[in-house]
């Protein structure tokens, strides 16, 4: 019996014992635990706004993947998924993936079909082959069927971090759906789950001036990992649904004009905030912390920088550093600080979207309307000034006043001056003097900022004229 009763006194002590701790370092704030990973500025700073989450989500998401053949990446992409902390939210799973190897018609539909993941339903999985374009695929994957169905938007060669998922809900929640009535929150079409530390249009390194911790709105999308709001969505979609098959989605003075079209969307959306003067919201945490990674920034052999990303800590996120939206800094097309939505590049630069051709010549009649004819059938041509230099000689047709199609060769034949309809408006310009320097006239028919001048004698090619 006296055994008996000191092994039950002991077991009781223990149990008082660790109860003590237990209680201690749950009452203990997690900023204050030591952590050679996170230092304590780390910590705090990076408590941005994530606050006690409610217990059924009045949201739900739609993940995208969007997957290129490299299973290898893939693989480590979806083991990082499926570490992720669950959400309240509902949540489903696209996954669109471009097979270009050839290693049977349905091998890769086969293996992305045997996936499974603990806390979401797979509801699709497409292949497509390599002749349809990423920019279709993306623009085309999600249609929001509510405003309150948010999409989220990932790459197969990135890693996510455990939290990625938490943050992508409480954000929305706040800053998109709360917010939902508001002017501002009607510009945002969606939070960034990465930092921003290139500046796409002048291609250089950026960082804003602003303090770590304190989220920012930017007139430029990010890369991957993105949290989309519905409503800006579908008024994308419509947008570049309504854009010529021709265009090129250029905005004046920016090295995105060089992005190839077919190979991403992102040319388009970048086009889109532009001309709607629409924002993203960047999180802003810590340079050296992310929410989502391109694998090979993660395999830099830095012990400290791969542990932040992938520790399981769950990092403070405290209500009282969160920032109200209407206070955020705001940052234009050209990553340039402004003081309000109203400062935003918000035009539709269409004088950048076409170039006109001045051409100038001086008696070559006979080639000059084969030169016309070439050119006018460049998509990228808004009109053509003809600089005539002869003084004597003239031009042996005319431009028609209208549109309409003309019988060209019956007028010719019939010995009058022919009246030629083109495809673009052409105007000539009868000059009182000869010079080449006329072909720098600024005339007043130019209504673009991109002027290409040449000489009549030669046909350049159109892929040779196309810029980016």
């Amino acid at each position: 019996m006296k055994v008996k009763h000191k092994r039950l006194v002991f077991v009781s002590l223990s149990t008082i014992v660790l109860g003590v701790l237990y209680a201690a370092f749950a009452l203990y704030p997690i900023s204050k635990i030591h952590s050679p990973i996170l230092s304590d500025d780390a910590i705090a700073t990076s408590t941005l706004f994530l606050q006690h989450q409610p217990a059924k989500s009045k949201i739900s998401f739609q993940v995208h993947i969007f997957f290129k053949d490299d299973l290898t990446k893939f693989e480590r992409f979806w083991d990082s998924l499926n570490k992720s902390n669950p959400i309240n939210s509902s949540m489903t799973i696209f996954i669109h993936a471009v097979q270009l190897k050839r290693k049977g018609k349905n091998w890769l539909q086969n293996r992305l079909n045997a996936l499974t993941i603990r806390h979401a339903e797979i509801r699709h999985v497409k292949v497509y082959d390599k002749t349809r374009s990423i920019r279709d695929i993306v623009t085309g994957a999600w249609f929001p069927k509510s405003k309150t169905e948010y999409g989220i938007f990932l790459t197969y060669d990135t890693e996510l971090s455990c939290q990625f998922l938490q943050h992508a809900e409480v954000a929305a929640m706040k800053y998109i759906y709360s917010a939902n009535r508001t002017s501002i929150a009607a510009k945002v079409v969606g939070i960034s789950l990465q930092n921003v530390q290139h500046n796409p249009v002048d291609n250089i390194k950026w960082s804003p001036a602003v303090e770590p911790g304190t989220p920012y709105l930017l007139q430029f999308p990010s890369s991957q990992g993105i949290v989309l709001a519905p409503v800006p969505w579908i008024k994308f979609r419509s947008w570049a649904n309504s854009q010529p098959p021709s265009s090129l989605s250029l905005i004046p003075n920016s090295m995105t004009n060089r992005w190839n079209s077919e190979s991403t969307w992102l040319k388009d959306f970048v086009k889109f905030m532009h001309v709607r003067g629409m924002v993203m919201l960047y999180l802003n945490f810590p340079t050296e912390f992310s929410l989502v990674k391109k694998q090979e920034d993660v395999l830099i052999k830095n012990s400290r920088l791969e542990s932040i990303f992938l520790s399981d800590r769950n990092i403070s996120l405290r209500s009282e550093t969160s920032h109200p939206l209407s206070n955020l800094p705001i940052f234009n097309t050209y990553f340039k600080k402004v003081n309000s939505l109203d400062d935003l590049v918000h035009h539709n630069p269409e004088s950048f979207d076409k170039c006109t051709i001045v051409m100038n010549t001086f008696d070559r009649v006979d080639t000059l309307l084969d030169r016309i004819k070439y050119y006018q059938t460049f998509p990228l041509v808004d009109r053509i000034v003809i600089v005539w230099n002869h003084q004597t000689l003239k031009p042996h047709f005319d431009v028609a006043s209208s549109h309409s199609q003309q019988n060209t060769e019956n007028s010719i034949m019939e010995g009058g001056k022919p009246e030629v309809t083109f495809t673009v408006p052409v105007h000539i310009k009868l000059q009182s003097n000869s010079s080449l320097n006329n072909r720098y006239i600024p005339f007043e028919e130019i209504r673009t900022d991109c002027v290409i001048s040449m000489d009549d004698d030669f046909d350049v090619p159109h892929n040779h004229l196309a810029y980016r």
